[in-house]
């Protein structure tokens, strides 16, 4: 169902479904990355390998590794920079509703919109998924006019 090159959306409340997708698309020699609200302490119990790159968004200053969700530029930037370096990775975006809770919807659109391009570009694949009910009618037809519709838990 997924292809190289192409940037999806999934609709779902519960990431423990989405995540085994994200998985399930790296082999033994891809590489993915997920940028969402996991603390790297927690992290271990969703990866088995060292195959996964994590950003964790938070607004707090810590001395864990982390990204502001203010920073659109820093986390665009870490992704294109991923994708080329490892061609044909897997990208999940978890948390699109907290990265708009501190940008406007717009800013997050144009986010995508680049990391779309970027997976073009790459021969790569985005996944971005947004729990159900959380964003607008508008706001979510603008999404699935860039990203492919990969589906939901109600059928």
């Amino acid at each position: 169902m997924f292809k190289r090159g192409e940037s999806y959306i999934i609709f779902e409340n519960d990431i423990k479904k989405v995540f085994p997708v994200f998985l399930k698309l790296l082999s033994t020699e891809k590489k993915g990355m997920v940028i969402w609200r996991v603390h790297p302490c927690k992290q271990s119990e969703f990866f088995i390998n060292g195959r996964v790159k994590a950003k964790w968004i938070t607004n707090i200053n810590t001395k864990e590794d982390h990204l502001s969700p203010h920073d659109l530029e820093q986390l665009s930037y870490d992704v294109e920079q991923f994708m080329k370096q490892n061609h044909d990775s897997t990208i999940l975006l978890l948390g699109v509703e907290y990265l708009i809770s501190f940008n406007s919807f717009q800013d997050i659109l144009h986010l995508i919109q680049t990391i779309k391009d970027f997976t073009s570009e790459y021969g790569c694949i985005f996944i971005v998924h947004v729990s159900i009910g959380t964003l607008d009618h508008q706001q979510e037809r603008l999404l699935l006019q860039e990203l492919v519709f990969a589906g939901d838990n109600n059928g």
